[in-house]
């Protein structure tokens, strides 16, 4: 939902915020390999 308006909308991701979730997601599960959207992709 758009806070100004109430309509519901798509809203884009930020490359940063993705890839860094991924190294946070990936030092949690205890993996010692680097982890980014490229590899998921593979």
């Amino acid at each position: 939902m758009d806070p100004r308006s109430g309509i519901q909308r798509r809203h884009h991701v930020n490359d940063i915020n993705i890839s860094r979730e991924l190294a946070r997601a990936s030092k949690m599960a205890g993996l010692t390999k680097r982890v980014t959207a490229h590899v998921l992709r593979h």
